[in-house]
């Protein structure tokens, strides 16, 4: 193999270079020391005060204040002015009872639950159950509205009514104007009250003075319905024709009745 002188020159100037440039070449610097860097923590912001500051605990006090303390209040109630008393108010005046209500002659008051013939059975106005037709005859205008009913004189009656009824006088007057009566008309007599009331409500509404009596026949109480008072035979027995006539029924009769009956029934 032929080489060129030319190329092998070329070769040595390189290989020179090279050696002379490796011998020149500063050393490299020494290395820096790492760089330390520190956290700086901020303080936390101070919160704003919106609302009053909040106070101090207070310490709790040592064994010796608290033990002092009731004797400072003691100390302090000795020292203080006594509190003001309350002006109490007068008292009421004791309620005075109301006096009862003065009864008027002549006049019933009705109480809650009454009925016709409980008022007429009360001993101070007729001391009779039976009489409670008295007691609707002379009220027609207060009780008249009933009707026909054979429950009448139980029925209850409105509480505080007013009913007339015939004193003691008056009662001793009317007898006297019935002396020597001692004619009557047995309109009906039956054993059902229910077959009494309606006859007596119907001829009392047409102004008869009925009044009703009790009897004992054979064992059994009859109740007898009757108008009074007459001072003979015919004048009854014209009365009875009348009342027949109302009722519609056959079977009245005029008789006599005895002195008791008549003192029993003429004061009304």
């Amino acid at each position: 193999m032929k080489v060129s002188v030319r190329n092998i020159l070329v070769c040595l100037v390189l290989f020179a270079f090279c050696i002379g440039c490796s011998g020149n070449e500063e050393p490299p610097p020494p290395a820096k020391k790492p760089r330390v860097v520190k956290r700086i923590i901020k303080p936390p912001p101070r919160p704003v005060q919106t609302s009053a500051p909040q106070q101090e605990p207070v310490a709790r006090p040592e064994k010796k204040e608290a033990e002092a303390q009731p004797q400072k209040k003691e100390e302090a109630q000795k020292t203080a002015p006594p509190p003001l008393q309350k002006l109490s108010k007068p008292a009421a005046p004791p309620v005075k009872p109301k006096p009862p209500e003065a009864k008027e002659e002549g006049v019933y008051v009705v109480k809650k639950g009454e009925s016709l013939s409980g008022i007429a059975k009360k001993p101070e106005v007729y001391g009779d159950p039976l009489k409670w037709t008295v007691l609707y005859r002379m009220n027609l205008d207060k009780v008249g509205q009933f009707g026909k009913v054979a429950d009448l004189p139980g029925k209850g009656l409105k509480e505080g009514l007013r009913l007339k009824v015939i004193t003691p006088e008056e009662g001793k007057k009317n007898l006297e104007k019935q002396v020597q009566h001692f004619w009557i008309v047995n309109i009906l007599s039956a054993t059902d009250p229910e077959k009494i009331v309606p006859a007596a409500v119907t001829l009392i509404q047409k102004g008869y003075p009925v009044y009703i009596t009790m009897a004992r026949v054979k064992g059994k109480d009859w109740m007898r319905l009757r108008l009074g008072f007459y001072k003979d035979k015919k004048s009854a027995a014209a009365d009875g024709k009348k009342v027949v006539e109302i009722l519609r029924f056959s079977g009245s009769w005029a008789t006599k009745i005895p002195e008791e009956e008549l003192k029993d029934n003429g004061r009304f």
